[in-house]
């Protein structure tokens, strides 16, 4: 397709379908940054970074009600009594770029590349006021990656679909799987729709997640650090609803 004389590159605003953002979490200090240039009407370009930082939490072991538990010996009784613990976690940076393309009037397309720097979250201590219940539990994550697709096709002025797929390699290795969690390379599958009437507009969404089957049984030989070892299956349906209204 040739490019008209006459077309313009130009920043979008905030409010603009890509765009520049910048967002400050003061909880956790994330902070993030990012620019779009869109040639007007058929092409994107964009881009985002986020800076990692450090979540700390901290809560209560209550320990009233171990005793309930039928086998439960005086020595964990004694150990699980009412007692502050705390952990800190390593949030990754990470960066994405996409580009987005209008084929026709009614449909458009993106695709999207972002990268994680997991490698920051080796491990989580956990700490507690019983020094004997104190342990770190190792991650080892690597970096890693995702790719996403996207596309919607107007049906009508106020009636919108759309349907995506994000490919998401799983930054955690096979030593770390465990019942904490059981992650694998993941498989999005994205659908959903917007209708907007008078002032009103509603997106409605649904994603499928396939985690798949992942075991840490390797040659018959258990991997996981800490003996949890065994086949996890898991999935994720996750629905979407927002209503919004126009004041203008």
């Amino acid at each position: 397709m040739k490019k008209s004389s006459n077309s313009k590159k130009i920043i979008l605003p905030l409010a603009a379908v890509i765009t520049v953002f910048f967002i400050f979490f003061s909880c956790s200090a994330v902070h993030a940054a990012g620019f779009a240039i869109i040639e007007q009407g058929v092409k994107g370009l964009g881009n985002a970074y986020a800076g990692g930082a450090a979540g700390a939490a901290t809560g209560a072991i209550l320990g009233e009600s171990v005793g309930e538990y039928a086998g439960v010996g005086a020595v964990a009784k004694g150990l699980f009594v009412d007692q502050k613990g705390n952990a800190e976690i390593n949030i990754p940076n990470y960066f994405a770029v996409g580009v987005y393309y209008k084929i026709l009037e009614q449909l458009g397309a993106e695709i999207a590349y972002a990268w994680y720097g997991w490698s920051t979250f080796e491990k989580i201590d956990l700490v507690f006021e019983d020094d004997k219940l104190n342990q770190t539990i190792h991650e080892g994550y690597k970096n890693e990656y995702q790719l996403r697709f996207g596309a919607h096709y107007d049906v009508s002025e106020s009636f919108q679909i759309r349907a995506g797929y994000i490919y998401d390699r799983t930054p955690q290795p096979i030593e770390s799987v465990s019942p904490l969690l059981p992650d694998d390379t993941r498989s999005d599958f994205t659908f959903g729709f917007g209708y907007t009437t008078g002032k009103f507009k509603i997106d409605a969404g649904y994603m499928f997640v396939d985690i798949g089957r992942r075991s840490t049984i390797e040659n018959g030989m258990g991997m996981n650090d800490n003996g949890f070892n065994g086949e996890y299956n898991s999935r994720a349906d996750i629905l979407m609803l927002s209503l919004g209204y126009s004041i203008r």
